[in-house]
């Protein structure tokens, strides 16, 4: 997986991104469902809580890994069962083509 140009960059993109989300109370892009986003993110005991998740997956998509248009909001039980798979039908269209 490619490293990000600045690391302290991608990590106030990822912070900043997160803020959106819990601004925006986004549902989880896999089930539709709300995110429990007073769940600490780091907190490992809470499946519903906010879960970075790349609609192309990083495994089969490396270069898309940084890139914030690449990223939704998941619960992180949702992602983890997800795992490296294709995104339901329907869901994780492109903002543009790639």
């Amino acid at each position: 997986m490619p490293r990000p140009p600045d690391t302290t960059r991608f990590n106030r993109q990822r912070k900043a991104w997160r803020n959106q989300q819990t601004q925006a109370d986004a549902p989880c892009w896999l089930c539709g469902q709300p995110i429990d986003y007073q769940a600490d993110y780091n907190d490992y005991t809470k499946p519903d809580r906010l879960s970075l998740d790349h609609i192309a997956t990083a495994s089969a998509n490396p270069e898309l890994f940084y890139d914030p248009a690449n990223w939704a909001p998941a619960h992180w039980i949702c992602n983890a069962k997800r795992s490296n798979k294709k995104p339901p039908a329907g869901l994780g269209n492109r903002s543009r083509k790639w």
